[in-house]
């Protein structure tokens, strides 16, 4: 029964995504919108005079599979708010784990099958298999530190009037925190020396060398703030399980 449930939020969330609203947002959102987003990041390298614009193309990939994970789980948690079911979900538990892996599987499904079409576009447009290894490596980590972030982010959607409201300071924060355009070596040292902790910007900066990539810290720390995330979650829902009820009495 569980394994039903479980299935059951999966096909859920998928379908009350905008991203399967119909063909065409299906196309842009897993296909077009990425791909666009790296290709500009690529020419914007070139016009910057960067020393490596392919790489800045395969990190944008990287952010772009990362910011697509935790926008699906933002988004899920929204939907489910205006229609009630996030309501009636945390008024028989405050975490419902089934809900939560749920919403997680159909995210990472997403962004990976998103992921493996632009790696492959890319690889035909751009001479980057040299460092398609590194790139494969890092998926499991970006995917982690996407639903680290996503629930983060999802925790606005319980106690703010704008659900989004925290993604899209993420959005555009991510990117120069991690170093995906500018290198993270050209920041005072101090601000360097704290965006290395903010993952995965160590393991970015690895794809240069076209080796596989395993940066333990980055896997720590996504690990640390997915824990984080999950608690602030379970503390917060009891908050608005608590008004939920009152609200109901």
């Amino acid at each position: 029964m569980l394994g039903r449930r479980l299935i059951t939020t999966f096909k859920l969330s998928c379908r009350s995504s905008a991203m399967f609203a119909n063909r065409k947002t299906l196309f842009v959102s897993l296909f077009a919108a990425p791909i666009f987003e790296v290709c500009t990041s690529y020419f914007l390298g070139r016009v910057l005079d960067s020393p490596s614009p392919t790489n800045i193309a395969l990190r944008g990939l990287l952010l772009s599979i990362l910011l697509m994970t935790a926008t699906f789980i933002v988004a899920a948690f929204a939907h489910d708010r205006e229609t009630g079911v996030l309501a009636q979900v945390i008024s028989h538990r405050p975490l419902d784990s089934q809900y939560l892996t749920g919403v997680i599987l159909a995210a990472v499904a997403i962004s990976t099958a998103s992921g493996i079409i632009n790696l492959g576009c890319l690889a035909l447009i751009f001479p980057v298999w040299s460092a398609i290894i590194s790139v494969v490596d890092i998926f499991p980590l970006v995917l982690l530190t996407g639903t680290a972030f996503g629930i983060l982010c999802a925790i606005a959607v319980l106690v703010l009037q704008d659900p989004y409201a925290a993604l899209n300071f993420l959005i555009p924060f991510l990117p120069l925190a991690v170093g995906v355009l500018v290198p993270l070596s050209e920041y005072p040292r101090t601000i360097e020396r704290f965006l290395r902790f903010v993952p995965p910007a160590s393991s970015l900066k690895s794809i240069e060398s076209g080796a596989p990539v395993f940066v333990l810290s980055d896997y720590l720390v996504a690990l640390a703030l997915l824990s984080l995330s999950l608690l602030l979650m379970r503390r917060v829902a009891g908050h608005f399980r608590t008004k939920v009820t009152l609200l109901q009495a």
